[in-house]
């Protein structure tokens, strides 16, 4: 019984966490300026605490990477719960969609880097839709929420 309310227990705290990150990102959204030209969108302004969770800067990316991404701005964290195992954020920004360039999409970096998918599907979220993905790579498994916002209401990449 015990184990099954911490179980309970986590799942609302990490619903939380998601609920709470998926509200900070519409309001960066919201917030930035629009148009071609870059905008700094402030995500180092998002908060370190939510919930129980506590976070830190997490690894910068390589610059390569960064190019491929293309994004105006990004964020990396890593989040520590009271229990359970870190959690990684990464958010990123982009301005205005450019020509030729679509959304980089972890459906497709994912298997890139070596982790297969085993589970894809899409979830709901205070209202919002979120895929959901359960990959592995060697003997590690990672569960990978994904949730997109283009001008309007938010919605599971399909990329």
């Amino acid at each position: 019984m015990a184990g099954e309310q911490g179980r309970r227990s986590m799942s609302t705290a990490r619903l939380t966490l998601v609920v709470l990150l998926l509200t900070a990102t519409a309001v960066v959204a919201r917030s930035a300026h629009r148009g071609d030209r870059a905008v700094d969108a402030r995500l180092e302004s998002l908060p370190y605490t939510v919930d129980d969770w506590r976070g830190i800067e997490g690894r910068p990316l390589d610059d390569e990477t960064v190019r491929t991404l293309g994004a105006d701005a990004y964020l990396m964290r890593t989040l520590f719960g009271r229990r359970g195992a870190p959690a990684s954020l990464y958010i990123a920004y982009y301005g205005a969609q450019r020509p030729g360039v679509s959304v980089h999409s972890p459906l497709h970096c994912l298997p890139g880097t070596g982790w297969e998918p085993l589970e894809v599907g899409t979830i709901d979220v205070a209202g919002n839709p979120v895929r959901r993905l359960v990959v592995r790579k060697n003997r590690e498994r990672a569960l990978v929420r994904i949730c997109t916002r283009s001008t309007g209401a938010p919605s599971p990449t399909k990329h």
